[in-house]
Protein backbone atom coordinates (compact mmCIF):
# COMPACT_ATOMS: atom_id res chain seq x y z
CA UNK A 1 0.00 0.00 0.00
CA UNK A 2 1.86 3.37 -0.92
CA UNK A 3 -1.10 5.86 0.10
CA UNK A 4 -3.12 6.03 3.41
CA UNK A 5 -6.71 7.61 3.12
CA UNK A 6 -9.61 8.31 5.42
CA UNK A 7 -13.01 9.85 4.41
CA UNK A 8 -16.62 9.39 4.35
CA UNK A 9 -19.73 10.02 2.19
CA UNK A 10 -22.12 12.16 2.96
CA UNK A 11 -25.45 13.47 0.52
CA UNK A 12 -23.61 13.05 -2.95
CA UNK A 13 -20.30 14.68 -1.48
CA UNK A 14 -17.39 12.16 -1.27
CA UNK A 15 -14.72 13.66 1.19
CA UNK A 16 -11.18 12.34 1.06
CA UNK A 17 -7.79 12.86 2.75
CA UNK A 18 -4.93 11.36 1.41
CA UNK A 19 -1.12 11.13 1.79
CA UNK A 20 1.98 8.87 0.92
CA UNK A 21 3.04 6.35 3.60
CA UNK A 22 5.89 5.28 1.69
CA UNK A 23 9.34 7.17 0.86
CA UNK A 24 9.52 8.86 -2.37
CA UNK A 25 12.82 8.27 -4.30
CA UNK A 26 13.09 10.68 -7.69
CA UNK A 27 15.31 8.56 -10.36
CA UNK A 28 16.85 9.66 -13.85
CA UNK A 29 17.26 7.58 -16.88
CA UNK A 30 19.94 6.20 -16.01
CA UNK A 31 19.68 6.11 -12.04
CA UNK A 32 20.05 1.99 -11.06
CA UNK A 33 17.35 1.34 -8.54
CA UNK A 34 18.09 -2.05 -6.26
CA UNK A 35 14.99 -4.31 -6.66
CA UNK A 36 14.88 -5.03 -2.84
CA UNK A 37 13.40 -1.15 -2.77
CA UNK A 38 10.18 -2.63 -3.83
CA UNK A 39 8.27 -0.37 -0.92
CA UNK A 40 9.51 2.65 -2.40
CA UNK A 41 7.44 5.17 -5.09
CA UNK A 42 9.18 6.08 -7.47
CA UNK A 43 9.20 9.05 -9.78
CA UNK A 44 10.31 8.31 -13.18
CA UNK A 45 11.85 11.60 -15.00
CA UNK A 46 12.84 10.14 -18.48
CA UNK A 47 10.99 6.75 -20.62
CA UNK A 48 12.07 3.76 -18.76
CA UNK A 49 10.30 0.85 -17.02
CA UNK A 50 11.50 -0.96 -13.84
CA UNK A 51 10.16 -4.58 -13.40
CA UNK A 52 9.76 -4.78 -9.67
CA UNK A 53 6.85 -3.77 -7.86
CA UNK A 54 6.36 0.12 -7.71
CA UNK A 55 4.62 2.65 -8.18
CA UNK A 56 6.02 4.44 -10.52
CA UNK A 57 4.90 8.02 -12.47
CA UNK A 58 6.72 9.64 -15.53
CA UNK A 59 7.28 12.98 -15.12
CA UNK A 60 6.72 14.67 -18.84
CA UNK A 61 7.09 11.84 -20.54
CA UNK A 62 5.42 9.25 -22.07
CA UNK A 63 5.63 5.37 -20.11
CA UNK A 64 2.99 2.83 -20.44
CA UNK A 65 4.30 1.76 -17.15
CA UNK A 66 4.00 4.31 -15.46
CA UNK A 67 1.53 7.56 -14.65
CA UNK A 68 1.84 10.27 -15.99
CA UNK A 69 2.55 13.85 -14.48
CA UNK A 70 3.27 17.35 -15.37
CA UNK A 71 5.39 17.98 -11.97
CA UNK A 72 7.12 15.80 -9.30
CA UNK A 73 6.01 17.30 -6.32
CA UNK A 74 4.26 15.61 -3.88
CA UNK A 75 1.08 17.50 -4.40
CA UNK A 76 0.62 16.58 -8.41
CA UNK A 77 1.48 13.24 -7.43
CA UNK A 78 -1.35 12.21 -5.18
CA UNK A 79 -4.02 14.37 -7.57
CA UNK A 80 -2.82 12.20 -10.06
CA UNK A 81 -3.91 9.42 -8.51
CA UNK A 82 -7.91 10.95 -8.86
CA UNK A 83 -10.05 11.68 -11.51
CA UNK A 84 -9.90 15.24 -11.61
CA UNK A 85 -13.45 15.45 -13.67
CA UNK A 86 -14.94 13.91 -10.23
CA UNK A 87 -13.58 16.68 -7.52
CA UNK A 88 -15.36 19.63 -7.14
CA UNK A 89 -12.54 21.09 -4.53
CA UNK A 90 -9.10 20.43 -3.35
CA UNK A 91 -6.39 21.68 -1.51
CA UNK A 92 -2.99 20.61 0.05
CA UNK A 93 -0.63 20.98 3.12
CA UNK A 94 1.10 19.11 5.26
CA UNK A 95 1.34 16.33 2.61
CA UNK A 96 -2.17 15.98 2.91
CA UNK A 97 -4.31 16.18 -0.30
CA UNK A 98 -7.66 16.93 1.00
CA UNK A 99 -10.27 16.22 -1.65
CA UNK A 100 -14.08 17.18 -2.01
CA UNK A 101 -15.97 14.84 -5.42
CA UNK A 102 -18.91 14.20 -6.12
CA UNK A 103 -20.04 10.82 -5.49
CA UNK A 104 -18.83 9.14 -8.66
CA UNK A 105 -15.18 9.91 -6.95
CA UNK A 106 -13.64 6.40 -6.78
CA UNK A 107 -10.54 5.66 -4.13
CA UNK A 108 -9.92 3.25 -1.29
CA UNK A 109 -9.81 4.96 2.01
CA UNK A 110 -10.66 4.46 5.46
CA UNK A 111 -13.95 5.09 7.13
CA UNK A 112 -14.27 7.68 9.52
CA UNK A 113 -17.36 8.58 11.84
CA UNK A 114 -19.98 11.21 11.39
CA UNK A 115 -19.11 13.47 14.32
CA UNK A 116 -20.27 16.79 14.80
CA UNK A 117 -17.22 18.42 13.33
CA UNK A 118 -18.09 16.41 9.93
CA UNK A 119 -21.57 17.59 9.95
CA UNK A 120 -20.08 21.18 9.72
CA UNK A 121 -17.50 20.32 7.26
CA UNK A 122 -20.64 19.11 5.38
CA UNK A 123 -22.44 21.96 5.62
CA UNK A 124 -19.94 24.93 5.04
CA UNK A 125 -18.64 22.76 2.15
CA UNK A 126 -21.89 22.77 0.50
CA UNK A 127 -22.53 26.64 1.14
CA UNK A 128 -19.27 27.01 -0.28
CA UNK A 129 -20.05 25.33 -3.70
CA UNK A 130 -23.03 26.70 -4.07
CA UNK A 131 -21.27 30.27 -3.29
CA UNK A 132 -24.25 30.62 -0.69
CA UNK A 133 -22.22 31.20 2.84
CA UNK A 134 -23.05 34.03 4.88
CA UNK A 135 -23.47 35.54 8.14
CA UNK A 136 -25.83 33.47 9.37
CA UNK A 137 -23.37 30.35 8.56
CA UNK A 138 -20.04 31.40 10.25
CA UNK A 139 -21.48 29.92 13.35
CA UNK A 140 -20.36 26.69 11.80
CA UNK A 141 -17.11 27.12 11.70
CA UNK A 142 -17.13 26.86 15.66
CA UNK A 143 -16.80 23.28 15.60
CA UNK A 144 -13.46 23.52 14.45
CA UNK A 145 -10.11 23.32 16.58
CA UNK A 146 -7.70 25.61 15.67
CA UNK A 147 -3.66 24.45 14.61
CA UNK A 148 -5.00 20.30 15.52
CA UNK A 149 -2.15 18.38 14.04
CA UNK A 150 -3.79 15.09 13.79
CA UNK A 151 -4.64 14.35 9.65
CA UNK A 152 -6.90 11.63 10.23
CA UNK A 153 -9.05 13.85 11.85
CA UNK A 154 -12.25 15.83 10.36
CA UNK A 155 -10.70 19.20 12.52
CA UNK A 156 -7.19 19.05 9.76
CA UNK A 157 -9.68 20.13 7.15
CA UNK A 158 -10.21 23.81 8.28
CA UNK A 159 -7.32 24.77 5.80
CA UNK A 160 -10.17 23.27 2.60
CA UNK A 161 -12.42 25.78 4.15
CA UNK A 162 -10.02 28.51 4.03
CA UNK A 163 -9.80 28.61 0.37
CA UNK A 164 -13.56 27.64 -0.20
CA UNK A 165 -15.63 30.09 2.25
CA UNK A 166 -16.34 33.53 0.30
CA UNK A 167 -18.01 36.42 1.94
CA UNK A 168 -17.41 40.02 0.72
CA UNK A 169 -16.06 40.74 4.60
CA UNK A 170 -13.70 38.14 3.93
CA UNK A 171 -12.00 40.72 1.23
CA UNK A 172 -11.07 43.13 4.39
CA UNK A 173 -10.99 40.22 7.14
CA UNK A 174 -8.63 37.33 6.55
CA UNK A 175 -10.78 34.11 7.71
CA UNK A 176 -9.28 32.53 11.22
CA UNK A 177 -11.60 30.32 13.82
CA UNK A 178 -11.62 33.81 16.34
CA UNK A 179 -13.28 35.84 13.47
CA UNK A 180 -15.51 33.55 12.47
CA UNK A 181 -16.44 32.87 16.72
CA UNK A 182 -16.46 36.98 16.71
CA UNK A 183 -18.45 37.27 13.77
CA UNK A 184 -21.35 34.13 15.20
CA UNK A 185 -21.47 36.47 18.64
CA UNK A 186 -22.06 39.69 16.53
CA UNK A 187 -24.88 37.94 14.19
CA UNK A 188 -26.53 37.03 17.47
CA UNK A 189 -26.87 39.83 18.81
CA UNK A 190 -28.13 41.39 15.99
CA UNK A 191 -31.12 39.45 16.15
CA UNK A 192 -32.59 41.01 19.30
CA UNK A 193 -35.02 44.09 19.08
CA UNK A 194 -34.27 47.23 20.79
CA UNK A 195 -36.17 50.28 21.36
CA UNK A 196 -35.64 53.59 19.64
CA UNK A 197 -38.01 56.63 20.30
CA UNK A 198 -36.95 58.97 17.87
CA UNK A 199 -38.27 58.17 14.67
CA UNK A 200 -39.07 61.60 13.84
CA UNK A 201 -35.18 62.40 13.72
CA UNK A 202 -34.40 59.74 11.12
CA UNK A 203 -35.20 61.83 8.08
CA UNK A 204 -32.14 62.17 5.33
CA UNK A 205 -30.87 65.71 5.10
CA UNK A 206 -28.27 65.15 2.62
CA UNK A 207 -27.99 62.70 0.51
CA UNK A 208 -24.09 61.65 -0.82
CA UNK A 209 -25.44 58.37 -1.87
CA UNK A 210 -27.38 56.67 -4.52
CA UNK A 211 -29.56 54.79 -1.71
CA UNK A 212 -31.19 56.12 1.59
CA UNK A 213 -28.21 54.58 3.49
CA UNK A 214 -28.68 56.86 6.62
CA UNK A 215 -25.67 57.33 8.73
CA UNK A 216 -23.22 60.50 10.39
CA UNK A 217 -19.90 62.77 9.31
CA UNK A 218 -17.36 63.41 11.44
CA UNK A 219 -13.63 64.84 10.91
CA UNK A 220 -10.89 62.37 12.09
CA UNK A 221 -6.99 63.63 12.65
CA UNK A 222 -4.21 62.52 14.22
CA UNK A 223 -6.22 58.95 15.25
CA UNK A 224 -8.98 61.75 17.04
CA UNK A 225 -12.19 62.12 16.11
CA UNK A 226 -12.11 66.05 15.90
CA UNK A 227 -15.72 66.96 15.36
CA UNK A 228 -19.06 64.87 14.73
CA UNK A 229 -21.89 66.46 12.67
CA UNK A 230 -25.37 66.79 13.60
CA UNK A 231 -26.62 66.05 10.34
CA UNK A 232 -28.21 63.04 9.38
CA UNK A 233 -26.30 61.95 5.67
CA UNK A 234 -27.11 59.26 3.44
CA UNK A 235 -23.38 57.97 1.72
CA UNK A 236 -22.14 54.85 1.05
CA UNK A 237 -19.31 56.56 -0.23
CA UNK A 238 -16.37 56.58 2.54
CA UNK A 239 -14.34 58.66 0.49
CA UNK A 240 -16.86 61.29 0.26
CA UNK A 241 -16.14 64.74 2.33
CA UNK A 242 -18.54 67.46 3.25
CA UNK A 243 -18.95 70.75 4.66
CA UNK A 244 -22.18 70.44 7.32
CA UNK A 245 -24.09 73.02 8.83
CA UNK A 246 -21.49 74.65 10.77
CA UNK A 247 -19.07 74.66 8.06
CA UNK A 248 -16.51 71.80 9.04
CA UNK A 249 -15.17 70.07 6.69
CA UNK A 250 -15.78 65.83 7.61
CA UNK A 251 -14.17 63.26 6.07
CA UNK A 252 -15.62 59.83 7.18
CA UNK A 253 -18.92 58.32 7.58
CA UNK A 254 -20.37 55.60 9.82
CA UNK A 255 -24.05 54.32 9.11
CA UNK A 256 -26.80 54.51 12.11
CA UNK A 257 -28.64 51.54 13.23
CA UNK A 258 -31.95 53.51 12.43
CA UNK A 259 -33.77 49.52 12.71
CA UNK A 260 -33.31 46.33 12.76
CA UNK A 261 -34.01 45.61 8.93
CA UNK A 262 -31.61 48.44 7.91
CA UNK A 263 -28.83 47.20 10.04
CA UNK A 264 -29.17 43.38 9.04
CA UNK A 265 -29.44 44.33 5.36
CA UNK A 266 -26.93 47.10 5.54
CA UNK A 267 -25.29 48.58 8.71
CA UNK A 268 -23.95 45.25 9.70
CA UNK A 269 -21.64 44.50 6.70
CA UNK A 270 -20.79 48.28 6.62
CA UNK A 271 -19.18 47.86 9.78
CA UNK A 272 -17.91 44.39 9.52
CA UNK A 273 -15.85 45.18 6.27
CA UNK A 274 -12.95 47.11 8.28
CA UNK A 275 -14.27 46.07 11.57
CA UNK A 276 -11.41 46.97 13.55
CA UNK A 277 -10.95 50.26 12.47
CA UNK A 278 -14.92 51.19 12.72
CA UNK A 279 -15.11 49.87 16.11
CA UNK A 280 -12.09 52.11 17.04
CA UNK A 281 -13.64 54.99 15.09
CA UNK A 282 -17.20 54.28 16.67
CA UNK A 283 -15.64 54.53 20.66
CA UNK A 284 -14.13 57.55 20.02
CA UNK A 285 -17.51 59.37 18.49
CA UNK A 286 -18.89 58.11 21.03
CA UNK A 287 -16.65 59.64 23.91
CA UNK A 288 -17.01 63.02 22.20
CA UNK A 289 -20.85 62.59 22.32
CA UNK A 290 -20.45 61.71 26.11
CA UNK A 291 -19.28 65.56 26.53
CA UNK A 292 -22.56 66.88 25.20
CA UNK A 293 -25.80 67.52 25.94
CA UNK A 294 -27.87 68.39 23.02
CA UNK A 295 -30.85 66.79 22.27
CA UNK A 296 -30.19 65.66 18.71
CA UNK A 297 -26.60 64.53 19.42
CA UNK A 298 -28.47 62.51 22.65
CA UNK A 299 -30.11 60.89 19.98
CA UNK A 300 -27.02 59.73 17.73
CA UNK A 301 -25.66 59.08 20.66
CA UNK A 302 -28.18 56.71 21.52
CA UNK A 303 -28.06 55.37 17.97
CA UNK A 304 -24.36 54.81 18.27
CA UNK A 305 -24.43 52.69 21.18
CA UNK A 306 -26.70 49.88 19.84
CA UNK A 307 -24.36 48.99 17.60
CA UNK A 308 -21.39 49.03 19.77
CA UNK A 309 -23.18 47.25 21.97
CA UNK A 310 -23.83 44.70 19.38
CA UNK A 311 -20.39 44.75 17.76
CA UNK A 312 -18.57 44.33 21.17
Amino acid sequence: MYIEAYGNVHHGLTFIAAKFCKPIVRINFNTKIDPIQTSNILVVYSECAHNFNTLTFAVKCNNPNAISVESGNEYNLLLAMFNLDDIYIHSFSNSVLYIVGSKKLSFPFEFLPKTKTFRALYNLTKLGIENSFNLEHFGLCKNFTRNHCKWKDWHSWWNLLLKLLKHDILETNPLSLQFTKQIDKIYKKSQLDFDLDYSDLYKCEISLGEEPFLGIMYKFENNLVQYTSPMIISSQNSTSTFHDVNGIVCTHWLPLYFNKYIWLTEGIYFYLKNFKKNLNHLKKILNCLDETTIEKYNFIKNDLMIIYSILT
